[in-house]
């Protein structure tokens, strides 16, 4: 809706300077034409912009369709993270080691964490739960480390803790 009322505000002022610049020719000449065209560049430049941001959201939202609600950002690195049936967050181990190139390798983080790490099968990459993850990081010290664990907590962890204890107990979600 917002699209076409946006098309029509640009015709409509396109037509509007067409008039005038037309009427100007006729009384000016050439001169009028060329006075006549600053007139276009104010009236459509607003219009123009917004349905160029308008058109920027539009394909921001078909690129990242496939990823909705799974797409998260850690300083520039995207993390794809899924959600299982239990409202647990499960970070693909690949994305992970790109923050982190010194976490251990798949199979080790199973024997440390068994009920917190899905190795690859059937096409699917491995994963590791966020709450596991946040554990084995309890004891970090390197810098980016730590701002990762924080930022893991703060827009991870907590928001889907805070999605379960809801959904098990709707008189604590305020609604």
């Amino acid at each position: 809706m917002a699209m076409r009322q946006l098309l029509l505000t640009i015709a409509l002022r396109l037509l509007a300077c067409a008039a005038v610049i037309y009427l100007q020719w006729r009384l000016l000449g050439l001169i009028g034409l060329v006075v006549g065209a600053p007139l276009v560049g104010v009236a459509l430049a607003r219009p123009i912009l917004e349905l160029l941001d308008m058109a920027r959201h539009k394909t921001t939202e078909l690129v990242y369709r496939d990823v909705s609600g799974r797409h998260f950002v850690h300083r520039g690195q995207m993390l794809d993270i899924s959600e299982d049936e239990a409202q647990c967050r499960w970070l693909r181990l690949g994305d992970v080691r790109k923050l982190l190139p010194g976490l251990p390798a798949d199979q080790t983080l199973q024997q440390l964490r068994p009920d917190g790490v899905r190795l690859a099968s059937a096409g699917q990459p491995a994963r590791i739960r966020a709450e596991a993850l946040l554990e084995l990081l309890a004891r970090a010290q390197d810098p980016d480390t730590l701002k990762f664990r924080h930022w893991l907590e703060r827009e991870v962890v907590f928001p889907a803790a805070r999605r379960r204890s809801a959904q098990k107990n709707p008189s604590l979600s305020g609604e």
